[in-house]
């Protein structure tokens, strides 16, 4: 039970989330390190798990045009084969066979281009990025305790509150769920804001029965 009661002294990922916006990019700023920018990009803007981020390379990147728009795509494959790296199989059900979409040009372009010319990836173990990177130097960074999954925690508030497609709208909930590859829909609207509970079911069960 030890780990409930760290969760009870420090919060959640969504309490440990970085927000506002203007925090993330002062941390991205203030990141020099290649690895730790990198880190930082693929969980805050691609909403990676630790895993996925240290097994990350450069075949799973590609380039993909909507409508003249140019978005960087990171396909996650069910497993890791010929890896140095001992992972069995990433946190993901087998009929998962998505995409997650980075609409940010900049964010693209500087990850795009670190696997370019480190195909291999990062190369780290997740408790190297978990420990060493984002606790111990991101967290002294901005002068409190951080996590892996807050970064990701930080995807979800990003591409909820603050991403909005080309012409003006936010993305879908169920976009959002598969961006997230979140099982169910429940988990996914656990991170929209809403006045409690019976109102959280409402908006459910109406994005349901819509796509019913």
């Amino acid at each position: 039970m030890k780990h409930i009661d760290v969760r009870n002294k420090r919060g959640s990922a969504k309490d440990l989330a970085l927000s506002p916006l203007k925090e993330r990019n002062l941390l991205k700023d203030t990141l020099k390190d290649t690895k730790d920018r990198i880190i930082l990009l693929l969980g805050c803007y691609a909403g990676l798990r630790s895993e996925e981020i240290g097994q990350c390379r450069y075949d799973w990147l590609e380039w993909e045009n909507y409508q003249d728009i140019k978005v960087l795509t990171i396909t996650i494959p069910k497993e890791c084969k010929n890896s140095r790296i001992p992972y069995k199989k990433f946190k993901q059900k087998k009929e998962w066979n998505t995409s997650i979409y980075i609409f940010d040009n900049e964010v693209a372009n500087e990850i795009y281009f670190y696997y370019l010319n480190n195909k291999e990836g990062l190369k780290m173990s997740r408790q190297n990025i978990t420990r060493n990177r984002v606790s111990a130097h991101m967290g002294k960074i901005i002068g409190r305790h951080l996590t892996t999954h807050a970064l990701r925690s930080t995807y979800a508030n990003y591409i909820i509150n603050e991403l909005r497609l080309p012409n003006g709208e936010k993305l879908d909930p169920m976009f959002v769920k598969t961006q997230l590859r979140h099982k169910n829909l429940k988990t996914t609207m656990q991170h929209y804001k809403t006045e409690n509970r019976e109102q959280q079911q409402s908006y459910l069960k109406g994005v349901m029965n819509k796509d019913a």
